[in-house]
């Protein structure tokens, strides 16, 4: 979640064709280029991998109605008051943007928000994850219905079980399924949906990475052997990806019209990378953060919360900070700052008043005598 702040900040100093994003600071960086790239090769799949591997822990632990109702109260109402609270600022937001520097209007950016204007490429923004994520569950919920635990789970178990237990030749063979999901994408790498209308290619991609981390909470002991091997996928992984990304800008990039063979040696690149580098982070995640800490433990709450409320910082504030004359990657690191201190208190009030209400309902019920 944190690093998806990192990412969106960085979004307006790149000089990636993004048709989404609409306003492009006069600094660029191809650093910053290579950072967006590389967070959003891995980014996403880690966390569906988290999402299925709780998913399965859920279900086992409340059962399925409990987890219906956990999940319409943690993933379906967020996704829904988020988008109805944050529409108007994050359409404003890209209207602001995509004006002229010597006429930009915010009269005129929130009229055209308000009008679901073409230019505000209104949408699930940054939200389409946990749309996602919900079809998904109700996907999962049907085939549990369906085939309970016959002969489809059975079979599922046994090819996560005959899968090779050394990280790097996981890695190279989960990439040959991902080959096959990544090719119809407009890019080497997955695209980011944001209409309502399911993309199945992209569903599909992210229900990959969602059963893996569903497989994988049958093992957990595996993490240990993803700890073990973490750097070795980490630097392998980085290495490949920087090498992969020079090969792009100078291969695919100036040509209008990639050849399909140009094509797919991108997109295997991008597998193989995203394998190693979902496992590095799995795998980091189980060797250092395993043990209690209380920064970590108050970021890993609060990240959620920054999450949903950053994105309309992302977008207003590269534009309200254009004039100064800094490096690409020092906006970035203003942008990146200030968004997080922000949104990081509003987490912060957010649980406080939480914990005002839970503890009055508390008191409420010793009141009654209950």
């Amino acid at each position: 979640m944190l690093l998806g702040v990192l990412l969106h900040s960085a979004l307006s100093y790149t000089r990636l064709p993004l048709d989404f994003w609409t306003f492009k600071d006069a600094h660029g960086s191809l650093a910053l280029d290579a950072l967006a790239v590389t967070l959003h090769t891995f980014r996403m799949p880690v966390f569906f991998c988290l999402a299925g591997f709780f998913a399965r822990l859920m279900l086992l632990r409340r059962g399925e109605a409990g987890f219906v109702l956990n999940r319409l109260r943690r993933v379906l109402l967020p996704l829904v008051a988020t988008w109805l609270l944050l529409y108007l600022p994050i359409a404003a937001g890209l209207a602001y943007g995509a004006q002229s520097a010597d006429a930009r209007s915010l009269r005129a950016a929130f009229q055209s928000a308000l009008q679901f204007a073409p230019q505000t490429h209104a949408g699930l923004y940054h939200l389409w994850f946990l749309y996602y994520l919900c079809l998904i569950y109700a996907l999962l919920l049907a085939l549990l219905r369906v085939t309970g635990d016959g002969k489809p789970a059975s079979a599922f178990r046994a090819a996560f079980d005959a899968l090779p237990r050394s990280s790097v030749a996981l890695a190279a063979v989960l990439a040959l399924p991902t080959v096959a999901l990544l090719l119809p994408m407009q890019h080497a790498t997955v695209d980011t949906p944001s209409q309502l209308a399911p993309v199945l290619p992209v569903l599909a991609f992210y229900v990959l990475f969602f059963g893996f981390g569903w497989q994988l909470q049958r093992q957990p002991d595996l993490l240990d052997r993803y700890a073990a091997s973490a750097w070795t996928c980490l630097l392998l992984g980085l290495a490949l990806r920087f090498a992969s990304l020079a090969w792009i800008r100078h291969r695919l990039l100036p040509s209008p019209e990639p050849t399909f063979t140009d094509h797919l040696f991108a997109v295997i690149a991008t597998a193989f990378v995203t394998w190693l580098l979902v496992l590095a982070m799995l795998g980091l995640g189980q060797r250092y953060l395993s043990r209690a800490n209380r920064v970590w433990r108050q970021l890993a709450d609060a990240s959620y919360t920054v999450y949903l409320l950053h994105f309309p910082f992302t977008l207003w504030l590269p534009v309200l900070i254009a004039a100064w004359n800094l490096p690409a990657l020092l906006k970035t690191a203003v942008v990146w700052a200030a968004t997080t201190a922000i949104t990081l208190l509003m987490a912060r009030a957010a649980n406080a008043v939480r914990a005002t209400r839970n503890n009055s309902g508390r008191t409420s019920v010793r009141s009654a005598g209950i």
